[in-house]
């Protein structure tokens, strides 16, 4: 199930409002992906629960060569939203970028484990 907090209510609709959001990020100049990034950025500070903010932020560190970040952030996505298959995706190809087995599941997150 999605979380409430992707509703247009939560908080995190401020990363709907920045000019180069929601994705897609391709095309992106590098200096707009880094303002797309804060605004992804600004979007989970507000609310840490926002499932897409997180998969966002993933995305666009992607785009910036950052995959080991991006990747933090499909886990994180993935702790709020374990089905998002967009989010499945995009996680399985940050681990072929950084040359690690597709089959490696999300660490443990404080969202998974309860604490």
């Amino acid at each position: 199930a999605r979380s409430s907090s992707n509703s247009p209510r939560s908080p995190s609709i401020r990363l709907l409002q920045c000019p180069f959001q929601p994705l897609p990020t391709a095309g992106f100049r590098f200096k707009q992906r880094e303002e797309a990034l804060r605004c992804a950025e600004e979007s989970v500070r507000l609310n840490p629960g926002y499932a897409l903010g997180w998969r966002t932020r993933g995305a666009l560190l992607r785009d910036l060569g950052r995959h080991e970040e991006g990747l933090d952030c499909y886990d994180r996505a993935l702790a709020i939203d374990p089905d998002d298959p967009v989010t499945l995706q995009n996680r399985r190809n940050a681990l072929e970028a950084l040359g690690r087995p597709v089959t490696q599941s999300p660490k443990a997150s404080p969202a998974r484990s309860g604490k």
